[in-house]
C-alpha cells in the first residue's frame, strides 16, 4: 500500500518533469532538421543565384564603351608599368626580326660573291652590253621565285600520296589536310561549276595549285612569282600528272616512290622553258 502511495507521488513529482524533457527533445529534432545540408541548401540557393544575376547584370553594364573607358583608364594609369612588361617582350621580338634579316642579308651577300666568278657574272656582263645595270640583274636573281615544297594529294580524302621539300617539314599530312580544307572551302563558297582554286598566298610564299580530276599537285614557291612563271609551273605540274599520276593505280606505287617521282620532276623545273 505504502509503495502504491510513494508511485503515485513520484509520479505527480516527475510529471512535469517529463513533459520538459520530452519538448526539449522535440525542439532538438526540430533543429537537427532545419541545420541538415538538404535544408540550408533550399534556403542558401535563391541568395546565390541572385546573387550571381546580379554580378552579371553589373559585368553586362561595365560591357561595351564602359569596360573599353575602364581598360583605356588603366593603360593611362599605368603606362609606365605596362611599358616596363611590354618592353622585353618587344625588344625580343626585334632582335629577333634584326637577327632573321641580317642572316638573309649575308646569305643573299655570300651568294652572289661566290656567283661572281661563276657563268652567271658572265651573264650578267653580256646582259651589261645591252643596258641592263648588274645590280638589276642582282636584285633579279636574289628575287628568283623557288620551290621549296611539293606535294600529291588526292581530291576528296585529302591524304598525302607524295611529297618533295628543300627543308624539313614539320607534319605533311597535316599541311595536306589543311590545304584540301581551304581548297574546298573557297570552291564552295564561291560555288562556280568547274572552278578549281589554283594559286594561294601565304606570307612570302605563292602555292601553286594543279588540279586534276583524282588528284591535284602543289607547289610551295617563295621569291616574286610573276604570271609567266605561274603559268609554266601549272602547265609542268599537269606534266607530271600525265606521265606518273595517270598511270598510279595501276603501277601500285607507293608514297615514297611517288615522293621520288615529284622531287626530281620539281628539280629539273626550268621556267624559262616553253611548253
Amino acid at each position: 500500500m505504502e509503495d502504491k502511495i510513494l508511485q503515485k507521488l513520484k509520479d505527480i513529482l516527475l510529471e512535469e518533469e517529463v513533459k520538459r524533457r520530452a519538448l526539449l527533445e522535440r525542439e532538438v529534432l526540430s533543429l537537427k532538421e532545419e541545420i541538415s545540408p538538404e535544408h540550408i541548401n533550399s534556403h542558401l540557393e535563391p541568395i546565390v543565384d541572385n546573387k550571381v544575376n546580379e554580378i552579371k547584370n553589373n559585368m553586362t553594364a561595365l560591357s561595351g564603351e564602359a569596360l573599353g573607358e575602364a581598360i583605356r583608364t588603366q593603360i593611362r594609369n599605368n603606362r609606365d608599368d605596362i611599358i616596363d612588361a611590354l618592353y622585353p617582350i618587344m625588344g625580343s621580338l626585334i632582335s629577333k626580326y634584326i637577327q632573321v634579316e641580317l642572316e638573309r642579308l649575308s646569305e643573299n651577300i655570300n651568294k652572289q660573291i661566290d656567283d661572281t666568278f661563276s657563268w652567271k657574272a658572265i651573264k650578267r656582263e653580256f646582259l651589261a652590253l645591252f643596258g641592263i645595270k648588274e645590280k638589276d640583274q642582282l636584285m633579279k636573281d636574289a628575287l628568283a621565285p623557288v620551290i621549296e615544297e611539293g606535294y600529291v594529294i588526292y581530291q576528296n580524302s585529302g591524304l598525302l600520296i607524295g611529297h618533295y621539300t628543300r627543308k624539313d617539314t614539320v607534319d605533311q599530312d597535316m599541311i595536306a589536310g589543311m590545304l584540301t580544307a581551304i581548297k574546298s572551302f573557297v570552291e564552295d563558297a564561291f560555288q562556280q561549276k568547274g572552278g578549281n582554286l589554283d594559286m594561294i598566298e601565304y606570307g612570302t610564299f605563292k602555292i601553286i595549285i594543279q588540279n586534276s580530276y583524282r588528284y591535284y599537285i602543289v607547289a610551295v614557291v617563295s621569291g616574286v612569282v610573276d604570271t609567266n612563271y605561274k603559268l609554266n609551273l601549272l602547265k609542268y605540274l599537269n606534266l607530271f600528272a600525265e606521265r606518273h599520276l595517270a598511270k598510279l593505280k595501276e603501277e601500285n606505287l607507293s608514297e615514297g616512290a611517288v615522293s621520288e617521282l615529284l622531287g626530281k620532276h620539281l628539280l629539273e623545273f626550268d621556267p624559262e622553258y616553253i611548253f
